[in-house]
């Protein structure tokens, strides 16, 4: 890529970042141009106010993101969430899922679940 673009004049520095919220806040900073992020973090960083717009998208790809637990968990479905602690990264897509999933299917009154979501 760095090849191609140089032939219309652009450079191309590359930096690493953990997940999308980083990312949104450092375009929000000037610190970088342009990137790319999943679905969750742009909503929660345009609920902060982080300046931004998008310029492309792509579609989510049905299942590409999920709730996991271990293999031996006895939680298969949603329902077995009631009562159980969920942990997640603050403002990712996790989080975004966990708190969308129970409500959006009627499965679960978030009230019934404790979320540890960690920043």
């Amino acid at each position: 890529m760095e090849t191609r673009l140089a032939e219309i004049g652009w450079s191309v520095e590359w930096t690493e970042f953990a997940a999308g919220l980083p990312i949104l806040e450092a375009i929000g900073k000037g610190k970088i141009d342009l990137s790319y992020a999943e679905v969750a973090p742009p909503i929660f960083a345009q609920s902060d106010g982080v300046p931004f717009v998008y310029m492309a998208n792509d579609s989510a790809l049905p299942g590409s993101i999920g709730i996991i637990v271990p293999q031996d968990s006895p939680i298969r479905t949603l329902t077995d969430l009631k009562g159980k602690k969920i942990a997640g990264t603050k403002k990712t897509a996790g989080h975004y899922l966990l708190q969308r999933e129970p409500l959006y299917n009627g499965t679960i009154n978030n009230n019934k679940i404790s979320s540890c979501i960690q920043n």
